[in-house]
């Protein structure tokens, strides 16, 4: 259903669908953002449990697969598909939930997983435009590895006015992956 380039799903990716399964479970979700979406299964997962949906990625490849996954899963009418990167392509306050698992990986040759030399690059990108499309009282779930410089980010993300929790991890041999909650501290 995708094409080989698509980034297909792996751990990363059950450990941030699982956690919004729960965390859906117990709130209820206007409009959501996915901020590169890959082959759509997060989507697809959770699609039932928010009113709105827009899946992006900046890979014409990943949104056509997403927008199959989104037919196959039954939930084209809550889903729109965009290519657009980082959320950049949206109005001012659009979104009540926005989540992303970006590449993250301290690396530069393959987009799929490579964070930048950092491995925080990209989630910087994202974070930069969160002030723009998240409502005020938006929350924002980005996954990171321990193997970029988490460090950084997570200083960024005070910097920028935000409280930060980590909410969720799954230890792997060489990393841990985590799943960071954002929200405005003025929020």
């Amino acid at each position: 259903m995708c094409d080989d380039e698509v980034y297909l799903p792996s751990d990363d990716t059950l450990l941030i669908s699982n956690f919004l399964r729960r965390f859906l479970g117990s709130i209820k979700i206007g409009n959501s953002l996915e901020i590169g979406c890959g082959s759509g299964y997060i989507g697809c997962v959770i699609c039932r449990n928010v009113e709105y949906l827009v899946l992006t990625d900046i890979d014409p490849r990943s949104a056509e697969c997403s927008f199959k996954i989104a037919e196959f899963c039954i939930c084209r009418d809550t889903i729109d598909v965009v290519v657009c990167r980082s959320g950049e392509c949206f109005r001012e306050n659009a979104f009540d939930l926005i989540y992303s698992n970006p590449p993250y990986l301290p690396c530069s040759d393959d987009p799929r997983w490579c964070g930048g030399s950092d491995g925080v690059s990209v989630a910087l990108t994202i974070l930069r435009n969160l002030r723009e499309i998240m409502k005020k009282q938006g929350i924002a779930l980005i996954l990171l590895s321990t193997s970029g410089d988490l460090r950084k980010f997570l200083a960024e993300t005070y910097r920028s006015g935000y409280t930060v929790k980590i909410v969720d991890k799954l230890r792997k041999f060489f990393e841990t992956l985590v799943i960071i909650m954002i929200m405005r501290r003025d929020g």
